[in-house]
Parts: C-alpha cells; sequence; structure tokens
C-alpha cells in the first residue's frame, strides 16, 4: 500500500451565530464535494501548502487560520495501487468574500452548513470530518 498525504483548509464563516462552511466540487473522478486541498511543492510547510492551495483553488485567503488541525483519512484504488490517503485540515475564518474558482480543479462551490453537508457527501469519513470541524467552529 502507498501513502499519499496532502493538506488542506476548512474555510469557514459565522452568519447570525450559524457556521457555514465552503465546499468545492472537486473534478477528480467522478466529482464529489470536498474542501481545498493538495499536495506540497518540495520544501513547503503543513499550513503553506494548505494555504497555497485554498488561494489556487478558490482566490480567497482567510482572515484567521486557527491552531486547532484536523485529519481525514481514508483508502482507495488508483490504477491498481491501494492508495492510504491523509489530509491534515486547518480551519481557517473568511470574509465575505467570494471565491474565485481554478476550473481546472473546481468547478463549484457553496457555502453548506453542517446540515446541508450530511446530505451532500456519502463519505462518512468527511461528514466525521465536517462534524468535528462545526464543533471546534462552535467553541471558537
Amino acid at each position: 500500500m502507498t501513502e499519499d498525504r496532502s493538506y488542506g483548509v476548512i474555510p469557514f464563516r459565522v452568519v447570525d451565530g450559524t457556521p457555514f462552511f465552503l465546499m468545492v466540487w472537486e473534478r477528480w473522478g467522478k466529482g464529489h464535494w470536498g474542501f481545498p486541498k493538495g499536495h506540497p511543492h518540495e520544501g513547503e510547510s503543513k499550513k503553506d501548502t494548505a494555504l497555497r492551495e485554498l488561494s489556487e483553488e478558490t482566490g480567497l485567503a482567510p482572515q484567521v487560520v486557527l491552531d486547532e488541525e484536523l485529519a481525514l483519512s481514508y483508502t482507495f484504488r488508483y490504477r491498481g495501487w491501494r492508495i492510504s490517503k491523509v489530509v491534515e485540515f486547518f480551519l481557517a475564518l473568511m470574509g465575505e468574500e467570494e471565491p474565485r474558482l481554478q476550473e481546472d480543479e473546481v468547478t463549484d462551490y457553496r457555502w453548506m452548513t453542517l446540515e446541508e453537508i450530511l446530505v451532500a457527501t456519502p463519505y462518512p469519513e468527511l461528514k466525521d470530518l465536517a462534524t468535528r470541524a462545526h464543533r471546534a467552529v462552535l467553541q471558537y
């Protein structure tokens, strides 16, 4: 089994006490909702990778990046290889600016509540990550 690591951002904003999370439609595979993420460049830190990927995919920069890191792990098959994927995310408070998408990687976006994310994704790992992110934002 091969291991693959990526880093990303869980962008959020709070409107009238309700947390909303920025989800992007990723073109990879059949397409799915997810948080902005990607692979590091050589010598790049986890946080620098996450913020660069957020900027590349959405054109956005956060107002505040929280200290809390949340991880997501899963396995999948790619070209006959079994891949163990680990993605570490940083929670980031965003302003009111809307994304400008990098359409070769992501083709749509939505600000979603936790309940909307739980309906939009079939992946239990992503549902768990969103639930943990929601809890952390409520404590922020």
